[in-house]
């Protein structure tokens, strides 16, 4: 398959199946084991001992003095207690600003070890590989490094773009259907801000989509990098408030998770993200930005994915210990990093077009949450 190449503000990405067999070519070009000696490696025991990845890269790094850094999956290991383990121990390999990590997983660990580039020494070089489809597609590009924090999530970070990102579609081979449709989601977030011809494509090839067909799902992460870099290049580090579309969800979707108390077996990252888009594209509906046939058509999408849902929701145990979820919902949407003194939300005004809308009215969310039963 031929080899996709972007360059966006200096940040290399390169998409080829079975490239983690070849990737030293690449490494090579952008590093020197004669001037980077060292490289890191983080991963966790998920892609260290149950899939092939790791041992597929380490022959690319002949000439470095390596070090492999295995972790527990999930996001309880994206927080303050991992990171200073895991910096400790990297610095006790000496390494120096001429060395370099490697972030070899998913989003957790894309994050965890992008943040340890960005503050240590402050600032060394690291490279993305990421191995699920919600990585290929979003959290490996575009710079947002962070940890979460007892009161929310990705509340401690900063930005830190990676080097280089090496992204080969096989490595999701070994993914459930459950882990592709938690990427999915983030494509489908992709299309729903930015381009409806996406979305009618990603609606049409869903099932080629889910199931890996080789040309489908590569075409799909390269669509979704375009369109995620074309947003980022004009805002980089979400000052201008171009790039706050891009959270789409998220907003929502965040307090899921830590209702869950980011237990992967109630909710996984996507899958939060999926319930904040309907709900964000009910109460665009309710607040007349999204018309009715749209609304539609996007929640018949999401039905026919089959993924977890608020009414799922309603039976964990977290969940029947609060007496008022609404006010519970919209305390930890205050304390979202988006938000200022009040509530600021991605909405909809058509499919493809989103909105940054400001001071959403609580009533309105209480609302939508009542009304809809979502």
């Amino acid at each position: 398959m031929p080899i996709q190449n972007f360059i966006i503000n200096k940040q290399p990405i390169v998409i080829q199946n079975h490239l983690l067999k070849h990737c030293g070519n690449y490494l090579n070009k952008y590093f020197n084991p004669q001037i980077h000696q060292k490289v890191v490696i983080i991963t966790d025991q998920n892609i260290a001992i149950e899939t092939p990845w790791l041992r597929q890269l380490l022959p690319n790094l002949e000439g470095y003095t390596i070090k492999i850094i295995v972790l527990h999956p999930g996001e309880k290991t994206k927080n303050l207690k991992t990171y200073t383990q895991i910096a400790e121990r990297i610095l006790r390999f000496k390494i120096t600003r001429n060395d370099f990590l490697i972030a070899l997983g998913g989003g957790v660990i894309g994050d965890l070890t992008g943040f340890l580039a960005g503050t240590l020494l402050r600032g060394i070089d690291f490279v993305q590989i990421p191995t699920t489809l919600l990585a290929q597609i979003d959290s490996s590009v575009g710079g947002k490094t962070a940890i979460n924090s007892q009161y929310g999530k990705n509340l401690i970070g900063t930005f830190k773009r990676p080097s280089l990102v090496l992204i080969d579609p096989n490595s999701l081979s070994t993914l459930d259907q459950r882990n592709i449709k938690n990427g999915y989601i983030e494509a489908i977030k992709i299309a729903l801000i930015s381009d409806r011809k996406l979305f009618d494509w990603c609606d049409q090839n869903y099932q080629k989509i889910i199931h890996l067909e080789p040309k489908t799902i590569t075409y799909l992460i390269a669509a979704c990098i375009k369109h995620k870099l074309k947003i980022v290049k004009h805002d980089p580090e979400e000052k201008k408030g171009i790039r706050q579309v891009l959270n789409l969800g998220h907003t929502f979707g965040h307090v899921y998770e830590v209702l869950a108390d980011y237990n992967p077996r109630l909710i996984l990252h996507g899958e939060a993200v999926g319930i904040g888009i309907i709900q964000a594209m009910i109460l665009s509906n309710q607040l007349g930005y999204l018309n009715d046939e749209e609304l539609k058509l996007v929640l018949a999408h999401f039905n026919r994915l089959k993924m977890i849902n608020f009414s799922t929701i309603k039976h964990w145990k977290n969940y029947r210990k609060i007496k008022n979820f609404s006010s519970y919902l919209i305390r930890l949407m205050r304390t979202d990093k988006k938000a200022t003194n009040s509530i600021n939300l991605v909405l909809n005004k058509a499919i493809g077009k989103s909105i940054f809308v400001k001071d959403v009215k609580p009533n309105a969310i209480k609302k939508m949450i009542k009304k809809n039963n979502v």
